[in-house]
Formats: C-alpha cells, sequence, structure tokens
C-alpha cells in the first residue's frame, strides 16, 4: 500500500507540473502589446447604433469601413509612441455636410491604447489633446465579434 500511495503521489505531481508548464505556454503565446495592434484588421461597434466599423491600419494609413453602408473614411495615423498616435481625417466617409467635413479636417483625434488583450484592446480618444473634454475609452477588437 506504501509503494501504491507513493507511485500516486509522484503521478498528481506530475500531472500538476505538466498543466502548470501547459498554462505557462499559453499564458506567454497570448501576450499582445501596443506594438502588435499598430497594423492590422481591427473591429469597432457603436451599441446605441447598431453600426459595426472593420478598422484596417497599414504603416500611416487607416481606413474605416461602414460595414452595413460600405461607407469609407481614410485617415493618416501618426504614432508619437509605441501605444499612443493621432489620426487625421483624410477623406470619405459618407460625409452629409460640407460642416462635417471641416469639422472632420480642421481637428486631429488622439488615441492612446491603455490595455491589450488577445481578443481586444482598450483605447482612450480625444479631440485636438487629451485634456479636451471631447474624450472617449472605448474597446476595439481583434476579431470580429
Amino acid at each position: 500500500m506504501d509503494q501504491f500511495i507513493k507511485k500516486f503521489r509522484t503521478i498528481i505531481t506530475l500531472v500538476f507540473l505538466l498543466l502548470l508548464y501547459g498554462l505557462f505556454i499559453q499564458w506567454r503565446s497570448v501576450t499582445v502589446s501596443c506594438k502588435d495592434v499598430q497594423n492590422g484588421q481591427f473591429h469597432f461597434y457603436v451599441k446605441d447604433l447598431g453600426i459595426h466599423y472593420l478598422i484596417i491600419r497599414k504603416d500611416s494609413v487607416q481606413k474605416e469601413i461602414n460595414l452595413a453602408t460600405h461607407d469609407t473614411s481614410f485617415w493618416k495615423i501618426s504614432w508619437s509612441g509605441e501605444c499612443i498616435y493621432t489620426a487625421k481625417y483624410l477623406y470619405g466617409g459618407g460625409i452629409k455636410s460640407e460642416e462635417q467635413k471641416n469639422f472632420l479636417l480642421n481637428h486631429t483625434t488622439v488615441i492612446q491604447i491603455q490595455k491589450t488583450t488577445p481578443e481586444y484592446y482598450i483605447c482612450k480618444g480625444a479631440l485636438d489633446s487629451f485634456t479636451s473634454k471631447f474624450t472617449a475609452i472605448d474597446t476595439i477588437w481583434l476579431k470580429a465579434k
């Protein structure tokens, strides 16, 4: 019986170590940084309006596509740090009035990525600067929900 208990403890210890090793490998392989979301395809949802945008960011250009209307806007992206960038409206997006267009052309959006995960990142956006009274925090998804 004593021999059986020793073998059982050894087996349990090995299983436990394998589980810990598997969790460690999984944790290491799913770490996402700000650098990982500087380029790629992302999804943004405006819940109140039921709008889903596909964001395609490559180097210094970002394309935002409203998947319901297919209106597409283009933005110039400038990174000032690994987790902070500005987005300057270039053209497109189904702008309804000259006033809307002028507003977008005369302002810059600043974005700070605050948290990254394998499924999404959380960012804070503001109009012209982070001291602006027009700020918002939102979630950008790495895959469609």
